[in-house]
């Protein structure tokens, strides 16, 4: 039988019915797998394989590994000390277990996100890896080719805010250049705790609140530079739809971004020299030099970005998990 002929059991159902970034991967690659006529099983008695992300039932995980069918995991980011608490441990046990007793074949979501793994849970005996990075859907997510700022910047940043670390920098950042910069900045998402909403009112911020995706790639193609605070990002899915409008990204130099954004390089404010990084390593003084830096160089920056729009769409980053699989099957054939 030929990989081609082959299927994995993917779970879709138990994923797409859930809100949140596993949920809109598994809605995606379903979407690409139906489009493209590749073959997928929801049996597991009939997989060749199988594929979810994180993790799922270990029952049934075990019984394809002890079947010697391929057992694919998506990794994305761990749970640690430092941003996580004492509770780490409990909330990585799951995927760990998978990773470590089950898993054949595991496919991050960037370099970053497969050194932090190899750094919590080790390297384990006989895995395969890959790494395939997130992308946006083109339909959704492109450039305003033609526009240019007017006499005030318009920012922008998106998320769920959830930790000061995501929102408290950046707005403290800009406190710095209200003297120099006439700007807005849009705030898009919900604020989960409000106190923290509170704590960075300011007179040039719009909260937006929650918006549909359609409404959240328009926000970005009216802005001019977008700007993202978060410790240790394995793949953030806000920074690749940023791109895909072709914003300047500034940042912090911390868990992916250097890889996501290459030409954001120069607009990526410094951090300590080490795998995970602390809040405290978050330098609004920092943050602000680089805000300042593409300010001032606004068109050659603007340009970088859109030179690398198309580097990140969501059929891309699909077609690398079929190829993931194929390379599975090929390793483990029934």
């Amino acid at each position: 039988m030929t990989t081609a002929n082959r299927q994995l059991y993917i779970p879709f159902s138990h994923f797409t019915a859930d809100i949140g970034g596993p949920a809109t991967f598994m809605r995606n690659l379903q979407s690409y797998m139906d489009a493209n006529n590749v073959p997928y099983t929801d049996d597991p008695e009939s997989g060749d394989g199988i594929f979810f992300p994180i993790t799922f039932d270990h029952r049934v995980v075990e019984q394809f590994r002890q079947s010697g069918r391929p057992v694919i995991q998506r990794l994305d980011g761990v749970y640690y000390a430092d941003k996580h608490g004492w509770r780490y441990r409990r909330l990585n046990r799951p995927m760990k277990k998978t990773y470590l007793r089950f898993a054949t074949d595991v496919v991050f979501q960037s370099d970053y996100s497969r050194r932090q793994v190899h750094h919590m849970f080790g390297t384990g005996e006989g895995l395969r890896t890959s790494c395939v990075r997130n992308g946006a859907d083109p339909a959704i997510y492109f450039p305003d080719r033609q526009r240019t700022p007017d006499s005030s910047f318009q920012l922008v940043t998106t998320g769920r805010f959830r930790n000061p670390d995501m929102i408290v920098p950046i707005v403290t950042a800009l406190d710095l250049l209200t003297a120099e910069f006439s700007f807005e900045l849009t705030v898009v998402g919900p604020f989960l705790d409000q106190s923290l909403q509170d704590s960075v009112r300011r007179d040039w911020i719009r909260f937006a609140g929650p918006m549909d995706l359609p409404r959240v790639a328009e926000t970005l193609r009216q802005s001019d530079i977008y700007l993202f605070s978060f410790l240790n990002p394995p793949c953030p899915n806000a920074v690749i739809e940023a791109a895909a409008t072709g914003l300047p990204v500034v940042s912090f130099d911390t868990g992916s971004m250097a890889e996501l954004v290459p030409h954001g390089t120069g607009l990526l404010a410094p951090m300590p020299d080490r795998l995970l990084h602390r809040p405290g390593d978050l330098s609004p003084d920092l943050l602000a030099e680089k805000i300042r830096a593409c300010l001032h160089e606004y068109p050659r920056y603007r340009q970088l970005a859109l030179d690398q729009v198309g580097e990140y769409t969501m059929d891309t980053c699909a077609a690398g998990y079929v190829k993931a699989f194929r390379q599975a099957l090929d390793g483990n054939v029934r």
